[in-house]
């Protein structure tokens, strides 16, 4: 489907194959008619709800006579395609933003706005004029297709964003300013001023035309301030549209009143919308695999129907459950990343738990593999979101750790939120900001930084790195340069036990770059009667029976099984994990044949062992508890079923005897005195 609509787009957007100088200059450029299309052929109905109904104006109605404000980047000659942003404006003269061109000249990007297309015009004529810049700016200018962004002021905002959902085979992606539209309607929770001036609707869409908008994949970054009038309204947009249908937004604040911006303002909307978009991990856990990434490292944890779950602890002295991606993301850059996951407990009023979602710079296997969420190393990069639930109150908590120092950044009381509930949580993050989403509000809420704030939805948290010591920047150019890996963890008290909790999803999309970490070790047991045997090679094996933990050694060899399911946790000499297959110990599902073993004695012995057989022996071994041979391979006759083996200079311990004994393999514990 996606190769039909680029065929079908070309045949109506011919690529530049000529180098096109700007026919007007380069610089700002006031008042200018621009021309009439030389191609009426390329004048496109879209397949969206208002794309061919009649409702846009024709070009060649608007162009000879409309002027347009514009500003040409000093470096474009033709030579190479820049991006295109069509601009609407609240007032009839333009609206040029002029802290907006140092970006446009960074990013090479043709800016372009209608005058006398203000809030006093006409909706359909106000969108036509903007969107007619783009045919015949087409025409003058070498345009990057890819990049072709609509942008506004204000109620032209409204007119900017409504035009990319109207045209989103063209429009790649908007950049509304202090204004904003949705498809349909939303729920209208958050207010600060007006609190009767909804307008987020404009033309009614249905729900087809949503979803065919939602196949095009565009971000919509919307541009509003902390003493916005109508950032109540963006706020709605952005959660009960964007959020709620599962489309690419965002909402990005800066200090000031209605539609104030800045650079830094723009280029951070900017990036949003150019964000590559590389997804690295997707799981809604439905699989024992996840639908995109690698698997995980994980202790106490498992699937079950359809959601990872943080067991209860069940191993003594222990008191941690997680899951580690072995996928990384990258972040402290102008891209950055985003990580979604949402959880619950299983159990109200759960006392003294914590769940954690950690990113944690990578610096070494050992680090990684010894790293469970909680540890606080004192040489790592980490950023951290804990969610306490202790009695009747639900907290979150905010932590950044760089070497030596930990800085809490943001405590807040969740006002309803049981914890029986799926809470959603969501991170923007890029080296000048971090946005922590949640999908309950706070009713109290301490920030302890001057550049953190708990936004006015009472659900999002806005940490401004780059406005941290002084304006100085909270993290290095070299930080993080390794990639993160993310930890889901569940932590219980000194003495009360941790509840089981349920984690529904896990996705995050990074830039281009992926981090690998850690190949996952793997380990398999196989049966033989009542002796179960796993790989080698690790350093300790915790046995499993019906999921309770029943041995801890440094043994791969279990001994004496009883019936039931059987699994083993072994963990390497740097800590990472490996999880078995399941093995069903069930005698009566073995033949008889098999379970005539054969016999070993005296037991304990003094070194003088004898080994009798129903069936001819091939080899014995004597391995020491840890599984290294201390006897090594004796080859016994053929045909001989009764051996005498000499083993008196062994020290007194306890060892194991592997008899191979025609096609089968016996292990028996014996005792040397």
């Amino acid at each position: 489907m996606i190769i039909m609509k680029l065929k079908f787009l070309l045949l109506f957007f011919p690529i530049s194959i000529f180098a096109q100088v700007s026919p007007f200059g380069t610089g700002q450029i006031i008042n200018q008619v621009i021309g009439n299309l030389q191609n009426p052929a390329a004048v496109f109905q879209s397949n969206s709800g208002y794309g061919n109904n009649g409702f846009l104006f024709d070009p060649s109605t608007i162009l000879p006579t409309n002027t347009y404000d514009i500003y040409v980047p000093t470096t474009y000659d033709g030579s190479e395609p820049y991006g295109l942003i069509t601009y609407i404006d609240s007032d009839n003269d333009g609206g040029f933003q002029a802290s907006w061109i140092p970006v446009l000249e960074e990013r090479k990007l043709i800016w372009i706005a209608a005058d006398n297309a203000g809030n006093t015009v006409n909706t359909d004529y106000r969108i036509s004029a903007g969107w007619s810049a783009v045919y015949r700016m087409k025409e003058l200018f070498n345009i990057d297709d890819s990049r072709i962004y609509a942008s506004g002021q204000s109620g032209g905002a409204r007119m900017a964003q409504t035009l990319a959902y109207i045209y989103p085979e063209w429009i790649t992606g908007s950049l509304p300013l202090c204004g904003a539209s949705y498809p349909l309607m939303v729920d209208q929770d958050y207010e600060t001023n007006n609190p009767d001036s909804h307008y987020e609707v404009i033309l009614n869409f249905t729900q087809a035309d949503v979803n065919y908008i939602k196949g095009f994949d565009r971000r919509y970054a919307v541009m509003t301030s902390f003493d916005d009038f109508r950032e109540g309204d963006i706020m709605n947009i952005y959660y009960g549209g964007f959020d709620r249908d599962g489309i690419d937004g965002k909402f990005l604040e800066t200090a000031g009143g209605h539609c104030a911006t800045s650079a830094i303002h723009f280029r951070d909307a900017l990036n949003f919308v150019e964000h590559p978009d590389q997804l690295i991990q997707n799981d809604d856990f439905t699989n024992q695999s996840p639908a995109t990434g690698l698997d995980y490292q994980r202790k106490n944890s498992g699937i079950e129907n359809s959601k990872m779950i943080l067991f209860d602890n069940q191993i003594a002295n222990e008191d941690v459950s997680f899951v580690k991606t072995r996928n990384g993301i990258s972040w402290n850059n102008t891209m950055g990343s985003i990580v979604e996951t949402s959880f619950k407990w299983d159990i109200a009023n759960s006392q003294s738990a914590v769940f954690s979602m950690s990113a944690i710079e990578f610096e070494s296997d050992e680090l990684y593999c010894r790293n469970n969420g909680f540890i606080n190393d004192s040489t790592s990069n980490k950023i951290a979101v804990f969610i306490v639930n202790s009695g009747n109150m639900r907290q979150a908590h905010i932590v950044s750790y760089k070497p030596n120092a930990i800085d809490t950044l943001f405590s807040g009381q969740f006002l309803d939120w049981t914890g029986l509930t799926d809470l959603k949580i969501k991170w923007h993050l890029w080296n000048n900001e971090w946005r922590v989403e949640f999908s309950e509000h706070f009713s109290s809420s301490i920030v302890l930084n001057a550049s953190v704030r708990l936004l006015d939805d009472l659900r999002a948290v806005r940490i401004r790195w780059a406005e941290m010591n002084s304006n100085v920047g909270y993290w290095n150019s070299t930080d993080w340069s390794n990639g993160a890996y993310i930890i889901l963890g569940a932590q219980k008290a000194e003495i009360q036990s941790l509840q089981e909790v349920q984690i529904n999803q896990l996705s995050f999309i990074s830039g281009a770059e992926n981090h690998v970490f850690n190949t996952n070790p793997q380990i398999s047991i196989s049966q033989n009667s009542s002796t179960l045997t796993a790989e080698s090679g690790f350093a300790t094996y915790n046995w499993f029976l019906n999921g309770q933990i029943i041995s801890t050694s440094n043994s791969p060899i279990l001994l004496d099984c009883v019936e039931g399911e059987y699994y083993v946790e072994a963990v390497s000499e740097n800590g990472c994990i490996a999880t078995s297959n399941a093995v069903i110990v069930d005698f009566a599902m073995i033949l008889e044949s098999d379970i005539v073993e054969p016999m070993i004695y005296p037991n304990p012995s003094h070194g003088q062992i004898f080994i009798n057989s129903l069936k001819a022996l091939q080899s014995v071994t004597i391995r020491d508890m840890t599984g290294r041979a201390v006897y090594f391979e004796n080859k016994v006759d053929n045909g001989l079923k009764e051996i005498l083996i000499n083993a008196t200079y062994l020290n007194p311990a306890n060892y194991i005897v592997e008899i191979v004994d025609g096609t089968s393999v016996y292990y028996k514990k014996i005792s040397i005195r």
